[in-house]
């Protein structure tokens, strides 16, 4: 009885597994045949989860939203926070890049001296070699930073002491000279005398009125400003170990971009941002230290000539000029204006000859000098270097008008490569006289000669067909 109850519970079990393996066999051919391998149905893999997902971060994104907006005062200071403690880092970036190009030029010629001097066959190892290189990178830069302080320093302590001291006497000098100048004009003579009657009443009661008063104000201004003065020598500090970390590692970090960057987009594109990448570096790099060598010129000749026109504060006004002059279009103007005023309360006569040797000067450099350096490089006209120093100016302050430039040229590239595709997808060739007045026959000429230069030609083949093809068609039209 035993083994037939026994029989009977086993073929009872043996019908229910048969009848649940027939009910999961008909859920997977219903799944199969609604084109899934089983596991979820076609239209949940392939539509709901990417919805889900979707409508989730649109939900989070919209959370996000409001708080910002709700607790704006927060994030504004917590994002000022952030960016603060990147200061640091911003000033070894910079440096770091400043000396890129010394310490590969180093890296050059430490390796010809161990081959051709020492004729080492092994040479010097490539971390060895690097090493060298920043030490020496550093120190040059710590020499040429010490000699242009002490060459220009004292010089600028003496000349700001005798402005100071002799402040009456050029108001006396200028006093006289429009007394002796107007001196038929009775009305001009008595508004003169009104006015410097008011200057030196209104000059005892802002004393007495506003600094005496606001004494405590102005101490706690100047310990806030030496504040900021610490702090700042510690964030350069901390970006000269940032930038030499950064040397040491500039192959690394190069291999790593480009790395990340091929897996984020397909080869073609890759390639394209890397050679964009490129070419604002070269674009930035030359304009930066073609700028700083003209200017260091434009200085010197401006203290050889006014020391020989035998001008007031030469060497001060030649600082003034030559700084300036980095700022393309407006430097002139933002140094001359300055220094002109200074050599006007002095002698008033010497002002109008500096003025015209400023001039003079400024156009040997906008004409001679500045394009035998720079060359055409941003081969942006003067319409658009104007619009971009007034437009990152105005966004960025002084360091917009040095950058800006620069920055519009690598946007103004970037349009052109854009419209170079366009072309390619409408079809339309411009005229002869089309691509020469919008230099669109220059623009194919450099980038055909830098597809020609580079190693990566292969890289790139349907940009090189697009090139031959536009330049094909132009000179077909012009016959």
């Amino acid at each position: 009885m035993k083994n037939t109850n026994n029989d009977i519970n086993e073929s009872s079990k043996n019908k229910e597994q048969a009848s649940e393996y027939s009910a999961k066999e008909s859920l997977y051919e219903a799944m199969n045949a609604a084109g899934t391998d089983g596991s979820r149905p076609k239209l949940f893999q392939k539509k709901l989860l990417p919805l889900s997902f979707t409508l989730f971060l649109a939900l989070a994104l919209s959370i996000l939203f409001f708080f910002i907006i709700y607790h704006f005062k927060d994030v504004n200071f917590g994002l000022d926070q952030f960016f603060t403690s990147l200061t640091p880092f911003v000033y070894g970036g910079i440096l770091a890049y400043i000396l890129v190009p010394m310490c590969n030029s180093y890296e050059t010629l430490i390796t010809l001296f161990t081959k051709k001097v020492l004729k080492s066959k092994k040479g010097i190892s490539k971390k060895a070699r690097q090493s060298y290189a920043i030490a020496l990178s550093m120190i040059t830069a710590t020499l040429i930073i010490y000699l242009l302080i002490s060459l220009i320093l004292p010089q600028l302590i003496v000349s700001l002491t005798t402005i100071s001291g002799n402040l009456t006497t050029y108001y006396d000098n200028i006093t006289e000279w429009l007394h002796n100048t107007f001196e038929d004009n009775d009305v001009l003579l008595g508004y003169m005398d009104d006015f410097n009657g008011n200057i030196s009443e209104t000059l005892s009661k802002w004393i007495k009125s506003e600094i005496l008063p606001n004494t405590k104000t102005l101490l706690s201004s100047v310990t806030s400003s030496l504040i900021d003065v610490v702090t700042v020598l510690k964030n350069l500090i901390i970006g000269i170990i940032v930038s030499i970390y950064l040397l040491k590692s500039r192959d690394t970090y190069a291999a790593q971009s480009k790395i990340l960057v091929h897996s984020m987009f397909k080869e073609n594109l890759a390639n394209k941002i890397i050679q964009e990448v490129r070419f604002a570096n070269k674009m930035f790099m030359g304009f930066i230290s073609g700028r700083i060598v003209d200017s260091a010129i434009i200085g010197v000749l401006c203290c050889i000539g006014l020391n020989l026109m035998d001008m007031p504060y030469a060497f001060l006004i030649s600082v003034i000029v030559g700084v300036t002059n980095i700022v393309p279009f407006f430097g002139p103007f933002i140094g001359g204006i300055p220094s002109g005023l200074l050599i006007l309360i002095v002698d008033p006569v010497k002002c109008i000859w500096f003025v015209i040797f400023i001039i003079v000067l400024q156009q040997f450099d906008g004409n001679i000098l500045g394009p035998k350096i720079l060359g055409e490089m941003t081969n942006l006209n003067s319409f658009w270097v104007l619009f971009s120093l007034i437009i990152f100016s105005g966004i960025f302050g002084f360091p917009g008008m040095i950058f800006g430039c620069p920055v519009f040229a690598v946007i103004y590239h970037l349009l052109q490569e854009l419209i170079l595709k366009g072309l390619k997808r409408t079809g339309y060739t411009p005229t002869g006289q089309e691509a020469e007045i919008s230099n669109f026959n220059k623009f194919l000429e450099e980038r055909e000669h830098a597809d020609s230069a580079s190693n990566n030609t292969n890289q790139a083949p349907e940009r090189n067909s697009l090139l031959s093809l536009i330049k094909s068609k132009i000179k077909k039209r012009n016959k």
